[in-house]
């Protein structure tokens, strides 16, 4: 399966995507996401930066994840590893149920980890919502080490922030 740099003509699929896992997360008691976000507003503006990809089966989008270097405020109360580095940021990495389980997850963050290195930034920072145990195993399983908690309002729990200090060799 290609990853590929997401482009408008996907925009009305990725948000089909967001609305899809966000159903199953509520399914799963996880209000991680909600009617407002991601929305729309958000895929433009990941498909405008280029910073969006994603895995595309039979013409449908299965998987996406972004890569920036954008961060909340809030990572600022974060004891991160790389403190004099250049770290970029993974943000909604999203498979469609029917094909979790099957290393969608793993294959797009292999390749924005791989992207990253490409760039030069020596690590990548995330946060999680702390009730998603698939996306925080996913994670951890791949090297990703919490480093602290925020919170972010109208969330019932707060969110893992994590790290991966890449090998830029």
């Amino acid at each position: 399966m290609d990853i590929i740099p997401i482009q408008k003509n996907y925009q009305k699929d990725v948000l089909n995507l967001y609305k899809t896992v966000t159903k199953h997360l509520r399914s799963n008691q996880n209000d991680q996401w909600d009617l407002f976000y991601p929305n729309l507003f958000v895929i433009q503006d990941d498909i405008t930066n280029q910073n969006i990809y994603g895995i595309i089966d039979n013409h449908v989008v299965i998987g996406t994840v972004v890569l920036d270097e954008l961060q909340s405020e809030k990572y600022e109360q974060i004891d991160w590893d790389d403190k004099n580095g250049n770290p970029a940021c993974i943000h909604r990495l999203a498979v469609r149920p029917n094909y979790q389980g099957r290393g969608i997850g793993k294959l797009l963050l292999e390749y924005v980890e791989q992207l990253a290195i490409q760039r030069g930034y020596t690590s990548i920072r995330l946060d999680v919502y702390s009730t998603n145990d698939e996306a925080v195993g996913l994670y951890t399983k791949y090297g990703y080490v919490k480093r602290g908690t925020i919170e972010f309002p109208l969330r019932k729990n707060h969110y893992y922030c994590m790290e991966k200090q890449l090998n830029n060799n």
